[in-house]
C-alpha cells in the first residue's frame, strides 16, 4: 500500500537529498575550519585505530592494549598534523580495525589517503548493509527509494564519516545477522554477528535471544569465530593479550564515567538517568538497574508462549517484531551510546518500516520519521532533560513490548490475522 500521495513522496525525497547536499558541504566546512585534511584526520577519532596500528607497524604489538603506548602513538601521530596531545582516545575495541589499517601505514600511506580508504569503505559497508536488509525486508513498489534515502540521509551515518568512526562495519554485521537469522541461515548468522564483537556490548542481547531461541549453530559459529581469532593474534600480541585488552577496555567507558566520555551527551539509559539526577553513583546504579529491567524485559517477550506458536518462526512478522524491539533495547542498555553508535538503530528501523509500508500504517511511519529527526536535534540538545533519540527508543521499546504482549492475551488473536505485518 502506497501511504504517501506523489508529491509527498517527491517532496520528502527532494528534502532527502537536499539533506545530503547538506552534510557534504558541512564536511568540507569543518575539514577547513580544523586546518585542512591532514590536521583533520589526525584530530579525529580515527586516530584511535591509526594508534594501534602504528603500535603494530613498530614492532611493538604486544604493547596494543598499553595506555602509554597508545598515548605516545597518538602524540607522534598529531605532531604530523603540528599538533599537540591533549588528551588519549583509547583503543578498546578487538583488533581487527589496527590490523586493517597497518598495511597502509606499513607502505607510508598519507593519513589524509588513509582516511578516504576509510571512509569509502565505510560506504561500501553501508551500501552492502541496506542490500541486506533489502533481502530480508522488502519494501513494497513505490517505498524502496524512499526507505533507501531515508536510511541514507540518516545523521548518525554523517556523523559516523565525519568522525572516522567503525559503526558501519557494526551496521552490516547486525544486518547480515538479521537477515541470516530470518532465513535460517545460523553458521552465517554467528560468522557475521563475530564482526560486531569489535564492540562485544554490542552483541550482548543478541546473544541473549540466540540462548532463548536455542539457536545453538549461530553460537557456536560465533565461539568459534572468535575463539580462532583469539588464537590466530596469540604470536603476534602475546598469548595474554586477551587479558590485556579486558583490563583496559573495562577501565573505560563503564561505570564510573571515564574522563574521556560525557554520559550526558549519550542517548541510552545512562544518559537518560545523568541528564535528569547529574553523573552520580546514585546515577549509574539506577542506569544498571534500568539496563538488567531491560534484559529481563527482552527475556520474557522471547519467552512469553505466542498463539499460533509463531514466535520463534522467523519468517513470521511477529518474530521481525520481537528481534526489532531486541535489537533497540540492545541500543538502551549499552554502557555508552553517542550519536554515531545511532547508525545501528537502522536495522531495527527498516524491520519496523517495511513492515509499517506492508500494512498501510501511516502512524507507524510517521512514529518512525520522528526518530529519524530526533537525531537532527542531538547536537542542540545538550541543555535538554532528557535525550530526544533516547526518549524515542524508551517509549519505541515500550509500545513495541505493550503490542507484543496485548496480542498474546486478546482472545482468537491469532485466528483473526494479528501476525500479519
Amino acid at each position: 500500500m502506497i501511504l504517501l500521495p506523489r508529491f509527498a513522496r517527491r517532496l520528502v525525497l527532494g528534502l532527502t537529498i537536499t539533506l545530503l547536499g547538506l552534510y557534504i558541504a558541512l564536511a568540507g566546512l569543518t575539514i577547513r575550519q580544523r586546518g585542512g585534511p591532514l590536521a583533520y584526520v589526525v584530530a579525529g577519532d580515527l586516530i584511535s585505530n591509526l594508534s594501534g596500528a602504528r603500535i603494530l607497524v613498530t614492532g611493538h604489538p604486544q604493547q596494543l592494549y598499553d595506555r602509554a603506548a597508545q598515548a605516545a602513538a597518538q602524540d607522534a601521530i598529531l605532531h604530523t598534523g603540528n599538533l599537540g596531545l591533549l588528551r588519549v582516545l583509547p583503543f578498546v575495541h578487538l583488533p581487527l580495525e589496527p590490523l586493517a589499517l597497518a598495511p597502509l601505514l606499513a607502505a607510508q600511506v598519507p593519513y589524509e589517503w588513509i582516511f578516504a580508504a576509510w571512509t569509502l569503505g565505510g560506504l561500501g559497508l553501508l551500501a552492502l548493509s541496506m542490500w541486506q536488509l533489502a533481502q530480508g525486508w522488502s519494501a513494497p513498489a513505490g517505498t524502496s527509494r524512499l526507505l533507501a534515502l531515508t536510511a541514507i540521509s540518516f545523521f548518525p551515518i554523517f556523523a559516523t564519516l565525519l568522525l572516522g568512526q567503525s559503526s558501519l562495519l557494526l551496521l552490516f554485521s547486525w544486518a547480515a545477522t538479521s537477515v541470516a537469522l530470518r532465513r535460517g541461515h545460523d553458521g552465517q548468522a554467528g560468522m557475521a554477528l563475530a564482526l560486531a564483537a569489535i564492540k562485544p556490548h554490542t552483541i550482548l542481547v543478541p546473544v541473549l535471544v540466540l540462548l532463548i531461541m536455542r539457536r545453538w549453530r549461530a553460537l557456536a559459529t560465533l565461539a568459534a569465530t572468535l575463539g580462532v581469532f583469539t588464537v590466530a593474534l596469540m604470536p603476534l600480541l602475546g598469548v595474554d593479550w586477551p587479558l590485556r585488552y579486558l583490563q583496559l577496555a573495562l577501565s573505560v567507558g563503564g561505570y564510573p564515567s571515564d574522563p574521556t566520555l560525557v554520559p550526558s551527551s549519550m542517548e541510552n539509559w545512562r544518559g537518560q538517568v545523568v541528564r535528569l539526577l547529574g553523573d552520580s553513583p546514585t546515577a549509574n546504579v539506577l542506569a544498571l538497574g534500568l539496563s538488567a529491567l531491560s534484559l529481563l524485559g527482552v527475556a520474557w517477550i522471547w519467552l512469553k508462549p505466542r498463539p499460533g506458536g509463531t514466535t520463534w518462526q522467523p519468517a513470521s512478522p511477529d518474530w521481525s517484531r520481537r528481534w526489532a524491539f531486541s535489537l533497540l533495547a540492545q541500543q538502551l542498555i549499552t554502557p555508552y551510546l553517542l550519536l554515531h553508535d545511532l547508525t545501528l538503530a537502522l536495522v531495527p528501523g527498516w524491520i519496523l518500516a517495511s513492515l509499517a509500508f506492508a500494512a498501510g500504517d501511516r502512524r507507524a511511519v510517521g512514529w518512525l520519521w520522528l526518530g529519524w529527526g530526533t537525531t537532527l536535534l542531538a547536537l542542540t540538545a545538550s541543555g535538554w532533560p532528557l535525550a530526544p533519540t533516547g526518549l524515542w527508543l524508551v517509549l519505541t521499546c515500550s509500545a513495541l513490548a505493550w503490542r507484543l504482549v496485548a496480542r498474546h492475551t486478546r482472545p482468537g488473536a491469532a485466528a483473526a490475522g494479528m501476525d500479519t505485518p
